[in-house]
C-alpha cells in the first residue's frame, strides 16, 4: 500500500472553519458588513448634525428676512393669542406605570397611553410690529421642553405636557399666503386680509420651536458618537483575531515545507465532557516553529509516516514568521467558537445599541412617549379612583 502524500491530508482543527466559512462569515460579516453598520453611525451622526445646523441657519435666515407667500416659510415672534387664555397650544401626553419584576431587580417605567392637543388660531407679532396669523393643525410639532405634572385625579398614571404661551419667542414654520386677518381692517368687498402661516402642504406638519431647534439631535449625535467608537475599537481587536489573520496570510503568507519535530496528545475537561487533542510541532529550514491542533485522522496518518522512519515534511503557510498568520496545510483556518460566539456577541451588542439609540431620540420625535421610571415599584400615595 502506498503512503499518503502528506499534502493531501487535512490539517484543518476539528473546533475550527476551513478558509470558505472564514472567508464569510469572519470577513464578510463580521470584518466588512459589521464595519459598514459602525461606519454608518458616524455618517448618521455627520447628517444629524448638518440637517441640525441647516435648519437652525435656515430659521435665522428666513426669519430675518420681508415675507412672502410660499411654502416652507418661517415667522419669528412673539405669541399673542385670540382669547383671553394664555395657552395657544398645548400638547397632553398621559402615560401609566408599568412595575417590572425581575429575578433580582424591581424597576418601572412610564408607558403613553393617549395623547391630545389643543390648537387654537393665534398672532405671532413680528419685531417690526407685525402680525401673522398662525393656524396650526393637530398635528403640529412643538420643539420644547416638556414638563410632568401627577394630577390627584389620576393614579397611577401621570401627565407630560408641552406648550406655547403668551409671550414667548417662537419660530413658526409652514407655508406663508394671504388670507383673512383679525388685525386686518376692512376691506370694500369684505374682512381685511393679512399674513396667514398655514400647516405646509408638503408633509402636514407645522412646527413651533422656542429655542431655534438647537439642542435637537444633540442626544442622539452624542450618543452615536460615543457607542461608535467604543464599537470601532471592539471590532478592531476582534478581527485582529479573525479576518485579519486571513488577510495577512492570503497576502503575505508562502507555503513552505516544514520538518515535523514533535507529536503529542492532550486532554482537556469541562463539566460534562473529556477531549482529546492531537497536537503537531513543525520547523521550517529557516527555523520557524508553529504548533497546531490537527485532526485525529491526520495525527494517525503522521504517526504513521514517522513511524517508517522516513523522512517527513508537510506544508505550511509561513507568513514572514508571524505565528498568529501561519498555519499547518495550505490553506487559513480559525476558531469556530471564536466566530461563532463572536457573531452572537455582536448580534447582541448591536441590538441593544441600536435599541438604547432609540431612547435618545427628543421627546417631540418620538411617535410613543415611553420613559424608564427608576429602581423599584412604583408605590402609589394618591387616593384611588371611586
Amino acid at each position: 500500500m502506498a503512503p499518503p502524500n502528506l499534502s493531501d491530508l487535512d490539517f484543518i482543527p476539528p473546533d475550527s472553519f476551513g478558509p470558505e466559512l472564514l472567508f464569510v462569515i469572519g470577513g464578510l460579516v463580521l470584518g466588512v458588513a459589521l464595519g459598514a453598520l459602525i461606519l454608518s453611525m458616524f455618517v448618521r451622526a455627520a447628517k444629524l448634525t448638518r440637517l441640525r445646523n441647516e435648519a437652525n441657519q435656515s430659521l435665522a435666515m428666513n426669519a430675518s428676512t420681508p415675507l412672502s407667500e410660499g411654502p416652507s416659510r418661517v415667522v419669528r415672534g412673539r405669541v399673542e393669542p385670540l382669547t383671553t387664555d394664555d395657552i395657544a397650544v398645548e400638547l397632553t401626553i398621559v402615560q401609566r406605570v408599568v412595575n417590572h419584576t425581575g429575578k433580582n431587580t424591581r424597576s418601572h417605567s412610564w408607558k403613553e397611553e393617549s395623547r391630545s392637543i389643543k390648537a387654537t388660531p393665534f398672532l405671532v407679532v413680528q419685531d417690526n410690529g407685525e402680525p401673522v396669523l398662525v393656524e396650526p393643525g393637530e398635528n403640529v410639532i412643538i420643539v420644547d421642553s416638556i414638563e410632568t405634572e401627577y394630577p390627584t385625579h389620576l393614579p397611577f398614571q401621570r401627565t407630560r405636557k408641552s406648550d406655547v404661551k403668551r409671550g414667548e419667542v417662537v419660530f413658526a414654520y409652514g407655508d406663508l399666503v394671504r388670507g383673512p386677518h383679525p388685525t386686518a381692517q376692512p376691506g370694500y368687498r369684505g374682512p381685511g386680509s393679512g399674513w396667514v402661516l398655514r400647516s405646509p402642504r408638503r408633509d402636514g406638519r407645522m412646527l413651533l420651536a422656542t429655542n431655534q431647534v438647537e439642542a435637537r439631535y444633540k442626544a442622539r449625535v452624542g450618543y452615536l458618537l460615543k457607542a461608535g467608537s467604543i464599537l470601532a475599537a471592539l471590532w478592531f481587536v476582534y478581527n485582529m483575531f479573525t479576518s485579519v489573520p486571513l488577510v495577512v496570510s492570503t497576502v503575505l503568507g508562502e507555503t513552505v515545507p516544514a520538518a515535523i519535530v514533535d507529536m503529542d496528545t492532550y486532554i482537556t475537561r469541562s463539566k460534562r465532557s473529556t477531549t482529546t487533542h492531537w497536537r503537531v510541532t513543525a520547523r521550517t529550514s529557516d527555523g520557524f516553529t508553529l504548533v497546531r491542533d490537527v485532526p485525529s485522522d491526520t495525527y494517525i496518518a503522521l504517526s504513521a509516516a514517522r513511524a517508517s522512519n522516513r523522512a517527513i515534511t508537510i506544508p505550511v503557510i509561513d507568513t514572514l514568521g508571524m505565528s498568529w498568520a501561519s498555519y499547518l496545510g495550505t490553506v487559513p483556518y480559525a476558531s469556530m467558537a471564536l466566530l461563532l460566539i463572536g457573531a452572537l456577541a455582536w448580534a447582541i451588542t448591536m441590538g441593544a445599541v441600536f435599541a438604547t439609540y432609540k431612547e435618545r431620540y427628543d421627546w417631540y420625535d418620538k411617535k410613543k412617549l415611553h420613559d424608564p421610571g427608576g429602581n423599584g415599584h412604583w408605590q402609589e400615595t394618591r387616593p384611588a379612583r371611586a
